[in-house]
């Protein structure tokens, strides 16, 4: 029997290195609500568990660990994270590249490194964002996430 084929999840021929903002969602292994919780969405905010003050200090590590990275607008949800990603801009050129896969690879492994375990699904979601317009859609869609956690396609109904 034929294993079934996995959609690739990037562009084709694209370099992810390439200086630009990118849209990343990274999900928890079986998507478990393993980061936190939102008791009431419309206070917009997420109650993280041990693990997701352990996965936003990885978050911000990315920023720290890499002189051409910046991760402009993140939240941590309850089984999933969105991140702006800013790779070389603003930032003085470097002859240091890093790739997207590379980043958040080192950002996952680092996570399951400190826990001792993975918990995360495997590969990533990934968007190139490419206007301003594009771009503050989706910084306003990370902002109000909790508030519409419910709403959410990685929302699932808990079975009491």
């Amino acid at each position: 029997m034929d294993k079934p084929v996995r959609k690739r999840n990037r562009l084709p021929n694209y370099d992810y290195s390439t200086n630009g903002y990118y849209f990343v969602t990274i999900c928890s292994k079986d998507r478990k609500r393993i980061f936190g919780s939102v008791p009431n969405p419309s206070e917009n905010c997420t109650i993280y568990s041990k693990l997701g003050f352990v996965v936003e200090k990885h978050i911000l590590h990315i920023s720290n660990h890499y002189n051409n990275v910046t991760v402009e607008k993140y939240v941590v949800m309850p089984n999933h994270i969105h991140l702006i990603i800013i790779i070389g801009c603003n930032v003085p050129v470097s002859s240091e590249k890093h790739s997207l896969s590379n980043i958040i690879g080192l950002f996952k492994s680092g996570v399951s490194k400190e826990i001792g375990y993975s918990c995360w699904q495997r590969s990533f979601h990934d968007h190139v964002i490419r206007t301003q317009r594009e771009y503050e859609k989706i910084w306003r869609y990370i902002d109000v996430n909790p508030a519409l956690w419910h709403k959410d396609c990685f929302f699932e109904e808990v079975q009491k």
